[in-house]
């Protein structure tokens, strides 16, 4: 690095910093100085910019959960429905891999297995 950018890149950042702090310090050296009272109101309004945004995001989070637990409780009805065909749904496409599978199975199985009986499976797909 040469000498101008390190002026500019380490020196001048680290000068406001301090003036910063500095300030920031004799504020406060001068606020305890008139008493208590002024650096307590102080401290209570930065107390309410710091809890202010913690509040209004628990605030939306609220909001939020009501609104959920709302649409659940009116779309429950449509859930169920849509719950019952996507069951139907499965079941059928269990039976029909069933199917699949012992057809399969039967096949590749040889001659003995095509010779012996064939048992049928009843709704839950276990052998009667």
């Amino acid at each position: 690095m040469n000498k101008r950018t390190t002026i500019g890149q380490i020196w001048i950042p680290f000068i406001f910093a301090l003036l910063i702090i500095g300030g920031l310090a004799y504020f406060l050296f001068n606020s305890t100085a008139n008493g208590g009272m002024q650096l307590s109101q102080w401290a209570d309004g930065s107390l309410i910019y710091l809890l202010a945004p913690l509040i209004a995001f628990f605030m939306v989070l609220l909001v939020l959960s009501i609104a959920f637990i709302f649409f659940m409780k009116t779309s429950h009805k449509k859930i169920l429905e849509w719950l019952g065909g996507a069951h139907l749904f499965s079941m059928n496409m269990k039976q029909k891999t069933l199917g699949f599978c012992q057809k399969t199975i039967s096949i590749f199985s040889g001659p003995s297995g095509w010779l012996k009986d064939q048992r049928r499976d009843d709704e839950n797909g276990r052998q009667e």
